[in-house]
């Protein structure tokens, strides 16, 4: 840990101060922030009693995010490597406001902080913020990857992928027409985490095709966010693949009709 180029005495105290600080608590703060931006965390005590503050990270190793000290008006500050040029104070010291502003969000910034405000004859305080990161998920895209040809079932596999997203979201498949979610039993869903730590989802769906247009979402609890895909209609892919099979191999029927043949059973003749 990295300390402010004080006196040997103050930075001797210090070190000292960050390791008692961390066996006190007070209530917690909730704040989120989002990956690769900035977020405040909020800290505010009487200035007219303030002799130092300092932030401190609480949930791991001990590191100084920022620190300011008073002295006869002087004013120094520090952070340890890893906050370099990511932290400053964003409130207005002189009257009481050292909220912390930290920027470049990375998933590791995810964690508990320590405002710590040391008075003069009176007790030490303590603002507990908890940190949250998250990230967006690219909007998701579905492709059909088959559509069985050789079978009057019809069945459709879909494929919804969407990445760059954290926490770990979840990912529904929807039926259009009555708002109505697919079985579990017909989707298999995927989840890997790339080298940032950010996660990859990958879903099948596994479907008869149909005239009803189908969507799916990725849901994301802590951010309350839904994302959406664009609507998938298994009745045009069907016309579309058959259209470009029948020009591949000449054939003289329309491709309407071979849609229509797939599409009931009733019509193949043993």
């Amino acid at each position: 840990m990295r300390i402010c180029q004080c006196s040997g005495v103050e930075a001797f105290l210090l070190g000292l101060w960050v390791s008692v600080a961390a066996t006190e608590s007070g209530s917690t703060i909730n704040v989120t922030g989002s990956y690769q931006g900035e977020v405040v965390l909020p800290c505010r005590a009487s200035e007219q009693l303030v002799k130092r503050v300092y932030w401190q990270r609480t949930d791991g190793e001990l590191e100084v995010a920022m620190a300011a000290y008073f002295k006869n008006g002087d004013r120094c500050t520090t952070c340890s490597p890893g906050y370099a040029n990511r932290t400053s104070f964003t409130g207005d010291l002189a009257h009481g406001n050292y909220s912390l502003n930290l920027g470049n969000l990375s998933l590791t910034d995810e964690g508990r902080y320590n405002c710590v405000v040391q008075l003069h004859n009176a007790p030490v305080k303590h603002h507990n913020v908890q940190l949250k990161v998250i990230a967006q998920y690219s909007e998701p895209s579905i492709n059909v990857t088959r559509l069985e040809n050789r079978h009057p079932s019809k069945q459709a596999e879909l494929t919804c992928s969407s990445q760059g997203g954290y926490p770990e979201a979840r990912v529904r498949w929807v039926n259009i027409t009555d708002n109505g979610t697919f079985p579990e039993e017909l989707i298999q869903t995927e989840t890997k985490v790339d080298a940032l730590g950010l996660y990859v989802l990958t879903s099948i769906l596994r479907v008869n095709a149909s005239s009803d247009p189908i969507a799916c979402h990725i849901i994301t609890n802590m951010a309350k966010d839904v994302k959406k895909s664009s609507e998938v209609h298994l009745k045009e892919q069907c016309s579309e693949m058959f259209t470009n099979i029948a020009a591949a191999t000449n054939l003289k029927m329309p491709s309407f009709l071979l849609c229509l043949l797939m599409s009931s059973p009733s019509l193949f003749v043993n």
